[in-house]
């Protein structure tokens, strides 16, 4: 693939475990969508949007297949075992260690680059999901998360080979006797410098303390002033070497001067910029329970009752019955509205007591008598929201949390439509939602 770290690159890039292509949509289509038989294209219909289905098997699966290869790890674990000890740096255990270090480094990076292309298209072409089904969107939402959590990891396990090669490098060099040797460790230490220096900005949990960036530009220069020192009058061509080197990192050209750096930079960049499109998952907000996708009604739970909730919006199934009219929203946009009560209620199966009520403010008026609702605070997911009676909600109003917020921290809600707001089920923020009933905001009740 690429003489790591040098700098040429075949026509097209392998990596020994990249996921078999041959394999891959079968195994798609049974692991991410519980599918036996089918086609993909009869679960996406989007050409696109089956495009960064694929991608992220072939991260996830391949990932997958590298952080399993009981070798790759058995290796890691010898390098971790063999740097704890305190080997001489002219031993041959110390320099198995740092050969393993150096190979890790070079397998991530093969595969790593095989898998550019599909981090740049989910990337790209992310937000080309969403008009797919709340099932199939939600089951690939899943893995795409997974798929950025392995790449990441990849990162990091590179990072910390490559910091790890670097220092035993410079060790290795400084203990040789032979001046050919030493040159072929300055070569190798330089490299792996360099990758670190580009990636300062990557360097998320690669050390246990410190600050990254100051960490590796200090090691980068006690490693060039040690050269200077070291061969002063040995080899003045090295001398000319670390003073080249200072002038590339002072004019920031370790990137335009050296293939590798570039590409570990593009790759780094492309996978900090996918981390922020996949947040780490918030620990208020449960897993969707796809059990209740298409169903007249909830299942009596909180993540049943907010993915019920989803299911009814634009996009989903809009399958749930309201028992008191016979009507599913996927046949009339109107059938919840002015029931938000029932809609709540059929959320969660009509499971809850408090909820058996004629009205959504007789039903908060006793609750509140049980001392239960919260004026102030984020409400979790599946908690019942409640605002006062007004003229778009005569009779009060209660819709569902979904645990979540925009970007600005307001919470986002569930809301059934009525005859002076809109038709269907809509999801918005707490605020957006006052606004549209018109009544006071009056607190909620935790699942």
């Amino acid at each position: 693939m690429c003489n790591f770290p040098g700098s040429v690159l075949v026509k097209e890039p392998h990596s020994t475990f990249a996921f078999p292509e041959a394999k891959l949509e079968k195994k798609l289509v049974e692991r991410f969508f519980e599918q036996k038989n089918k086609n993909l294209g009869t679960i996406i219909s989007s050409p696109t949007a089956r495009e960064v289905a694929l991608s992220t098997g072939r991260i996830y699966f391949s990932v997958s297949s590298l952080l399993a290869d009981k070798p790759f790890t058995q290796s890691f674990e010898t390098a971790e075992k063999l740097a704890a000890e305190p080997h001489a740096p002219n031993s041959a255990k110390y320099h198995q260690a740092t050969d393993i270090y150096f190979n890790i480094a070079r397998d991530i990076l093969d595969l790593s680059l095989y898998l550019k292309p599909e981090v740049e298209r989910l990337n790209r072409d992310l937000d080309k999901i969403d008009s797919m089904d709340l099932r199939t969107r939600t089951r690939l939402q899943v893995f795409i998360k997974r798929a950025g959590h392995a790449v990441n990891k990849l990162r990091q396990i590179f990072l910390i080979s490559v910091n790890e090669a670097a220092s035993r490098y410079r060790e290795q060099m400084k203990s040789s006797t032979s001046l050919r040797h030493q040159r072929l460790m300055i070569e190798k230490c330089l490299s792996m410098h360099r990758l670190m220096m580009v990636s300062v900005d990557f360097c998320d949990g690669v050390f246990v303390s410190g600050d990254p960036r100051s960490i590796i530009r200090a090691e980068y220069s006690r490693l060039l002033a040690e050269l200077e020192k070291f061969f002063a009058d040995k080899d003045p061509s090295i001398m000319r070497l670390a003073a080249q080197e200072r002038k590339f990192v002072q004019n920031n050209q370790l990137k335009e001067r050296y293939f590798v750096c570039d590409l570990v930079y593009q790759l780094f960049a492309e996978i900090a910029s996918l981390q922020t499109k996949l947040p780490d998952p918030d620990p208020g907000v449960p897993d969707p329970d796809l059990t209740v996708i298409g169903q007249p009604s909830g299942n009596g739970t909180a993540a049943g009752a907010v993915t019920w909730a989803q299911d009814q919006l634009n996009g989903g199934s809009g399958k749930g019955l309201n028992v008191n009219n016979g009507k599913k929203i996927c046949d009339d946009p109107t059938a919840w509205n002015d029931w938000c009560l029932a809609f709540v209620n059929a959320a969660y199966n009509r499971s809850k007591e408090e909820l058996l009520a004629e009205s959504a403010i007789e039903a908060y008026n006793a609750i509140k008598r049980g001392g239960k609702i919260l004026p102030t605070g984020r409400p979790p997911a599946g908690a019942m929201m409640f605002t006062d009676a007004s003229s778009s909600y005569p009779y009060g109003h209660i819709f569902i949390a979904t645990g979540r917020t925009n970007e600005n921290g307001e919470p986002l809600v569930i809301s059934t439509g009525s005859a002076a707001s809109f038709d269907g089920v809509r999801e918005m923020t707490l605020a957006e939602m006052i606004n549209l009933s018109s009544g006071r905001y009056l607190g909620y009740v935790a699942p």
